[in-house]
């Protein structure tokens, strides 16, 4: 883990100072508050003068929101400065580090605004150590900072102390059109100007700026809106859970050099465009009418499980019709007659979908959403999200099949004929598939669908359910929470419902759409439990669907990745830390192990290195001449023992254990948000109070966040405890549950109660008898994996409870 330091503000000043920084400056930077944004602390002065002191936001890291999403590309993690440096400059930057201990160190990025004849410069990455660092800048370009940690209560503070000069700069939303004029006249010598907006950040050459850039606020709120719509169209929103949380990142749009291929191209990272097109990005107007820039973009939605092989400027289309329908202009399968050809290729027999003309291909998962509704791949991107590692497609036949089924089950129809009009053939296994869905076979000829004549629809009631699981965002271990489903387009008493409760999870009570459950004690740090639901109709049709949340324990903030990395230590008997790959020195000793992060998998892969000198990974997970594959993560595992996926299901009508009585607070309830002044709250019936700024991830009552001393003397705890709220209620939950008790075989062996047992104590649980080894805390429960040896030998040396055996 990487220790804080505490942060020393009038040392940064001092050092300011002495390098030649006016009074002005120092007053400027001493009267940011650190709860403030970026662009909060730039205008805390001057709205006009550049800040050289930023407070960097955390996000967490890009890899893991595709991971969840499953799609394409890295979106950028970075946040602008509003500073560039030119070649062979020497920076001079201080980190400081406040509060929590982080697990990734944060990164200056250098990043050439390439244009015209440029060489094709990349980025350059420095990781900023604790103190100052000095830099020495490889090729000119704009500079940014990126905190990829795992979020949490620490603050993160970059002092600009020598080098780098401020480039003109509009910010949506505190700049007007006359700062921007004014900036591009201040700041003239800078190559480049920068556009920031809430989504995206558009950095182009100065002269374009000056003469196409006439109107920021207009294509920055335009430039939102256009990313607000990709994500809506796939269901991503930042008020769902994960998986379908949207991404907190901006995008970037540069410009590049005319010796890379494509008018315009999207990456990881990365979002660009030549010199002809850089006003279609940077002109409101143009923007508006604009295909290529909404197609860019497009490709960072692209959903890899169901782009197929050679459909990789296919399925991107998708993203530039939707914006193109929402902002009011004519489709360009109208615009450009490529209905006349759809018609054509309906009226043939015999072809395959691959020997399709591309631009003609992306009309088949159009009329999708002319049939079904705007809404469509957003119910799809749901079902794909949540779809189990071994439903995934793994290649590109099982691609097909898949989006044969999936598209069938979200519609609510069988899709066959459709599919077999497009040339899309389901095998004999998708066929019976198919069957057990009891489906309704596709009764109106859909694939003649076009923008201008959607005359063949299904209504929303006629399609399957469509619904969102709703859940905390994050859950403590061994805490209680609350799970619910709302389905939106039925009748709530026509449904039944079945929770897949994952192992580890201990269930409550239930009372159909919700359910009540503790998460497990022995958890990954940051791991995702996800708790699915089948919901059925009274026609027999269902639909699976889930959200997520992160579950927190005591320990070190660190990603569950990296907690998972202990598991496989422990697994393979490794000492020490497991290894990266070294671009430097691509060198290592036989036998040793490496992790690799696989972008299209989506997975954390693990190796055992086979000779001295080594080179890629196989990113399809098999062994080569380098590496011994050993096994993969696919941050499905939240336990840190051996589990299985699911442990139980629940039908409606289940209750397991009873709730015990909470209590009321009239204090307010803690809700997910920052909270800048000190602010009491209430969470689980107990009353806590900030002693300074706090991040919405940091929970109250969190061991890691909560101060218990009862004088304020946890320094570096954010949150202090101030005891329960005194006011008992009665437990409405247990009395709104009309359920069915669940009878477990009697005993004559006393129950377990939830309290410490001091002496070995013989108790019965779930029909089965426990004795503790030695002294137990309250919140150890008999029969819990993390707490109960179940060798019959009581060799299981570290687990206080041993199973006896049954009643």
């Amino acid at each position: 883990m990487l220790h804080p330091t505490l942060r020393t503000t009038p040392i940064a000043l001092s050092l300011l100072l002495a390098l030649g920084f006016s009074s002005t400056l120092s007053a400027a930077i001493s009267d940011v508050r650190v709860n403030q944004s970026v662009q909060q602390a730039e205008t805390a002065a001057n709205h006009l003068e550049v800040s050289r002191q930023i407070l960097l936001v955390q996000n967490g890291s890009p890899n893991y929101f595709i991971e969840q999403q499953k799609r394409k590309y890295l979106t950028h993690p970075t946040q602008s400065s509003g500073f560039w440096a030119n070649k062979s400059e020497t920076l001079k930057i201080e980190y400081q580090h406040h509060g929590e201990d982080i697990n990734v160190l944060p990164e200056l990025w250098i990043v050439p605004i390439n244009k015209g004849k440029d060489e094709n410069r990349g980025k350059q990455i420095v990781k900023l150590k604790p103190g100052i660092n000095e830099i020495e800048v490889k090729h000119a370009g704009a500079i940014y900072f990126a905190a990829t940690n795992q979020p949490g209560s620490s603050e993160i503070i970059i002092n600009m102390l020598e080098g780098g000069k401020p480039m003109p700069r509009f910010i949506l939303g505190e700049n007007t059109p006359e700062d921007w004029q004014i900036n591009l006249k201040k700041y003239g010598d800078s190559p480049f100007a920068e556009l920031v907006g809430k989504r995206m950040i558009l950095t182009m050459p100065i002269k374009n700026m000056h003469k196409q850039a006439t109107d920021p606020e207009g294509v920055l709120v335009l430039w939102d809106r256009i990313v607000d719509l990709a994500e809506e169209q796939f269901g991503l929103s930042s008020k769902r859970a994960f998986p379908h949380r949207a991404t907190p990142f901006q995008y970037q749009f540069t410009s590049k050099s005319d010796s890379t291929s494509g008018y315009m191209s999207a990456s990881d990272f990365g979002l660009r465009t030549n010199m002809p097109g850089i006003p279609e990005v940077i002109t409101t107007d143009l923007l508006k009418k604009a295909w290529g820039p909404w197609h860019e973009l497009g490709h960072h939605y692209q959903m890899r499980a169901w782009t197929f092989d050679n459909d990789g400027e296919t399925t991107v289309n998708l993203t530039s019709l939707y914006v193109q329908r929402a902002l009011g202009e004519t489709s360009r399968l109208e615009a450009e007659s490529r209905w006349n050809n759809v018609y054509e290729l309906m009226a043939s027999t015999g072809h395959n979908y691959e020997d399709v003309d591309s631009y003609i291909r992306f009309a088949m998962f159009w009329q999708l959403d002319l049939t079904f509704g705007q809404d469509f791949y957003q119910r799809l991107g749901d079902r794909y999200r949540t779809m189990t590692p071994t439903e995934q497609p793994k290649n590109n036949d099982e691609k097909k099949q898949r989006f044969i089924l999936e598209t069938s089950r979200v519609a609510g129809v069988n899709l066959t004929s459709f599919f077999d009009r497009w040339g899309l053939k389901p095998t004999k296994d998708t066929s019976a598939q198919l069957e057990a869905m009891n489906l309704p076979q596709l009764t109106k000829p859909i694939w003649l669908n076009t923008d201008a004549n959607i005359a063949h629809t299904y209504s929303l009631t006629e399609q399957n359910m469509t619904g969102d699981v709703r859940l905390p965002d994050t859950v403590n271990a061994g805490d209680i929470f609350s799970v619910s489903v709302d389905v939106t387009n039925r009748d709530a008493s026509a449904l039944t419902y079945r929770w897949d409760i994952p192992s580890g999870v201990q269930v409550i009570a239930d009372r159909g759409h919700e359910i009540t459950l503790r998460a497990p004690q022995n958890v990954l740090q940051n791991a995702m439990l996800s708790i699915p639901v089948t919901v059925t109709d009274n026609n027999n049709m269902a639909i699976r669907l889930a959200s997520s949340t992160r579950l927190k324990t005591t320990g070190d903030n660190i990603s569950f990745r990296d907690a998972f990395n202990d598991v496989i230590k422990q697994r393979y008997q490794i000492e020490g830390d497991i290894n990266l790959w070294n671009d430097a020195s691509p060198k290592g000793v036989v036998g040793t192990y490496y992790q690799s992060d696989n972008t299209l998998t989506h997975t954390r892969d693990y190796y055992r290195l086979k000779t001295r000198s080594y080179w890629y990974f196989p990113s399809n997970q098999t062994s080569n001449e380098y590496w011994e594959y050993l096994e993969s993560y696919d941050g499905s595992q939240f336990l840190k023992g051996e589990v299985g996926d699911v442990d139980q299901s629940i039908e409606a009508e289940q209750v397991v254990e009873e709730i015990k009585p909470v209590t009321q607070c009239n204090v307010p309830s803690w809700e997910v948000k920052a909270y800048s002044e000190p602010t009491t709250v209430s969470k689980n019936g107990r009353i806590y109070t900030n002693k300074w700024w706090v991040s919405a991830t940091a929970m109250p009552g969190d061991v890691a966040e909560t101060d218990t001393t009862g004088n304020g003397t946890g320094w570096g705890k954010v949150w202090e405890d101030k005891g329960p709220c005194d006011v008992a209620v009665k437990d409405e939950l247990q009395s709104a549950i009309e359920s069915k008790p669940v009878t477990p075989q009697q005993c004559n062996t006393p129950s377990w109660e939830q309290k410490a047992y001091g002496e070995p104590t013989k108790v019965s649980k779930n029909g089965r008898i426990y004795i503790n080894k030695w002294w137990v805390a309250a919140d150890n429960i008999p029969g819990d994996d993390a707490v109960t040896d179940t060798t019959g030998n009581g060799t299981g040396w570290s687990k206080v409870w041993e199973d006896k055996g049954a009643c």
